[in-house]
């Protein structure tokens, strides 16, 4: 969608490519996809806050994309010859969706390695606890670093408007795609210390207590931690060293987009790995449910941990909202029962795995 004025009306008898309007329909349909994943996850996991967590921050970056791109569009005749009035209300326009964009930009860029270190920190400090301590300082550091960024632009945005200054803002967006570089780092370093974690448990329970195909699950969240930290990287590269192929920076929107939908099925992935089924008969009785342990599974899971005997504190944040750390009694300790329908439902309990 190019920066100078195009019309106003809303069908044309032409067909005209726009390369902005269809990378921002993809990212769209993306976002729209993790959404709708996360919510449904979300009723069926015991309300995990997990998955409502991803689903606010894939609805910040849609709004942060669609009023980015209001603002590039400049929708109002501002070319030689328009009065000053219009001028100015075009140029105010921008201003305020630019600054509204920051805004979500903002809470889409803390709340991911929020959601990302929240994610690790709440079973990783107990056998990692030094590590976690350092991923938790540079997760913070990132956010300020956001904050900063993000506060920046404001007076970017502002100085090109009152003078037509460009400078500071591609200085700026340096800034920008340096941090971006960083945030993944800091994501990738997370999400390599999770893989450890997971090897670690696998190791620790000597496989008896782990769902079947936990090897095969565990290499395929290998590689989707390790494509979303490349994505985010390749893309902030494209824009710095050929800034003219993609002005608009639609390659960054997109790889922010996929990221989210990869750690969705990420999310997926890992509560399919941390818990172990239970006899139809066990799943029906009370306190066997997934409730009193949280954070990502489903109805009718225990989670693999229990098989550490009280070595592995798990932090609850489920549907009961309330900390603490479980200990072995509350864990089922029933036969394990795996067998799955093509269409994604495990008939020891009927919870819900989504074919994605």
């Amino acid at each position: 969608m190019s920066s100078t004025s195009i019309a106003t009306s809303a069908t044309s008898g032409e067909f005209v490519w726009s390369p902005g309007s269809f990378t921002l329909g993809i990212s769209m349909a993306i976002d729209a996809s993790t959404i709708i994943t996360s919510v449904m996850l979300w009723r069926r996991a015991a309300q995990s806050k997990y998955y409502l967590w991803l689903a606010l921050v894939a609805l910040c970056h849609s709004i942060d994309l669609l009023l980015g791109n209001v603002a590039n569009a400049n929708m109002l005749q501002t070319t030689e010859g328009t009065s000053g009035k219009v001028t100015v209300m075009a140029a105010d326009i921008n201003l305020t969706a630019s600054i509204a964009s920051l805004f979500f930009a903002w809470i889409g860029g803390v709340g991911f390695v929020g959601l990302n270190m929240s994610r690790f920190y709440s079973i990783g400090l107990a056998r990692m606890p030094k590590l976690s301590k350092v991923l938790l300082f540079l997760s913070i550091f990132s956010a300020l670093l956001c904050t900063v960024n993000n506060a920046l632009y404001v007076l970017a945005y502002m100085r090109k408007q009152d003078t037509g200054d460009t400078s500071f803002t591609e200085a700026v967006d340096l800034m920008f795609s340096a941090w971006s570089v960083f945030d993944a780092l800091v994501n990738g370093a997370i999400s390599l210390a999770f893989v450890t974690l997971l090897k670690n448990l696998g190791q620790s329970t000597g496989g008896q207590s782990l769902r079947r195909g936990f090897a095969d699950m565990l290499r395929r969240v290998t590689w989707i931690l390790g494509f979303e930290c490349a994505l985010i990287i390749a893309a902030n590269a494209l824009v710095s060293i050929a800034p003219s192929l993609d002005p608009l920076w639609s390659s960054i929107y997109m790889a922010e987009s996929i990221r989210l939908r990869m750690f969705c099925l990420f999310l997926l992935t890992l509560s399919r790995m941390l818990k172990k089924k239970v006899a139809a008969s066990s799943a029906q009785q009370p306190g066997t449910g997934f409730g009193g342990i949280g954070g990502v599974g489903g109805p009718g899971a225990t989670s693999t941990i229990g098989g550490l005997q009280g070595t592995f504190p798990l932090h609850p944040i489920g549907a009961n909202g309330k900390g603490g750390v479980l200990t072995p009694q509350g864990f089922s300790t029933g036969p394990t029962h795996t067998t799955s329908s093509s269409q994604g439902i495990h008939s020891s309990s009927g919870d819900f795995v989504s074919p994605l």
